[in-house]
């Protein structure tokens, strides 16, 4: 097998085409070969979620021998290549069932190259494992040599049965949640493969090379999102603040804007629904898509209406980071109750966020109170 079918740009490029041609088969070829490609080149995140993918396409085709015994051939024969690259000296697997015994080519690499090649190596044999794991209509040699491949290149304290993927990758709960390259198509969909396409034309680079420049920030309570694009030169990144329902015409103006322009390359903008375009900072900051700010205080000796106090942010993050702030600035004697957030365009405020109020016997400063 060439060494250029787990090159990233012709994995892509087969993916692609299997999906055109909707060949399921060559499909699920084409992600195995697609994740690994991404592995050994450090993108591991996007190549966990390929490997998720590509074990669910495996599944559905089950049933198919010929599928799993070309997973498996496939995947061996990369796993053997890197092993020998670092040095190593594993059987490969001919196309009767028999282990072939390859020498190894003296080699000369630093032990870091060595290291991540040996561990390339392992993934690669995993994956081979997992694609025969469980089937009773090959060889039990199979996979008694699957396993010793994988001690080969991972001491066997490391190594672990194959098993499938206990579930896709998501995003832990944190303050922040960041996405990388294919993931983020899997977050948002398949327009964000157009807007790299776009992004690697211009760049002179491929689809999937220019994927790796983009990167999805949730922050977990916040509705808004930010789709961070990496630009060459640039010392900030071309943000795009989503809301949290993106319609299809944001998506339709994403894919339109030149993402290496002079008026997009390194600036924020933010979705107008009014006005059915992407704005500047300083053409959003106080537009009617933003964001108003509601406190409710509670004011010593009048109690006839709750006293309010207004404000504006161009984003969520913004107006909850604003809101917050302004409860230690209060004066003497007042204190927040309640804050409240909307889009200026809505009526209904909504839930408010949580307050913290100490107890009137505790020992606090007087801004805390």
């Amino acid at each position: 097998m060439s060494e250029s079918v787990f090159d990233i740009d012709t994995a892509w490029a087969r993916l692609v085409d299997a999906r055109t041609r909707g060949d399921v088969q060559e499909k699920t070829l084409a992600h195995y070969a697609l994740a690994q490609a991404l592995y050994e080149t450090g993108r591991h995140a996007e190549a966990d979620q390929l490997d998720w993918d590509a074990y669910a396409l495996a599944k559905v085709g089950s049933s198919s021998r010929e599928l799993s015994v070309t997973l498996f051939e496939m995947m061996t024969e990369r796993g053997v290549y890197l092993a020998h690259s670092a040095g190593v000296a594993v059987t490969g697997h001919d196309h009767h069932g028999g282990a072939s015994g390859n020498a190894p080519q003296p080699v000369v690499v630093t032990e870091e190259e060595r290291a991540r090649l040996l561990d390339c190596a392992a993934t690669a044999f995993s994956r081979a494992e997992q694609a025969i794991w469980g089937r009773e209509d090959v060889p039990e040699a199979w996979k008694r040599e699957a396993d010793e491949r994988l001690w080969a290149v991972r001491p066997p304290q490391e190594s672990s049965a194959p098993s499938a993927p206990m579930a896709s990758p998501s995003m832990e709960p944190a303050a922040e949640q960041v996405v990388v390259g294919y993931l983020v198509v899997k977050a948002l969909g398949p327009f964000l493969e157009e807007w790299a396409k776009k992004l690697g034309a211009q760049l002179g680079e491929s689809t999937v090379r220019a994927l790796g420049r983009i990167r999805l920030r949730r922050h977990v309570a916040s509705p808004e999102s930010e789709l961070e694009t990496r630009l060459p030169d640039t010392s900030s990144p071309t943000t795009l603040i989503l809301p949290e329902h993106l319609s299809e015409a944001a998506r339709l103006a994403l894919i339109d804007l030149d993402p290496a322009g002079e008026t997009v390359r390194g600036t924020t903008l933010y979705w107008s629904e009014s006005e059915q375009r992407w704005l500047s900072a300083e053409d959003y900051t106080g537009h009617r898509d933003g964001w108003e700010i509601r406190h409710t205080w509670d004011v010593p000796r009048r109690n006839d209406h709750p006293l309010h106090t207004y404000d504006r942010a161009p984003t969520w993050e913004r107006a909850r980071s604003r809101a917050l702030q302004a409860g230690t600035a209060a004066p003497d004697g007042v204190r927040l109750r309640h804050i409240h957030i909307r889009r200026t365009s809505e009526e209904d405020w909504g839930r408010g966020l949580p307050v913290y109020l100490p107890p009137d016997d505790l020992d606090v400063p007087d801004f805390l109170r």
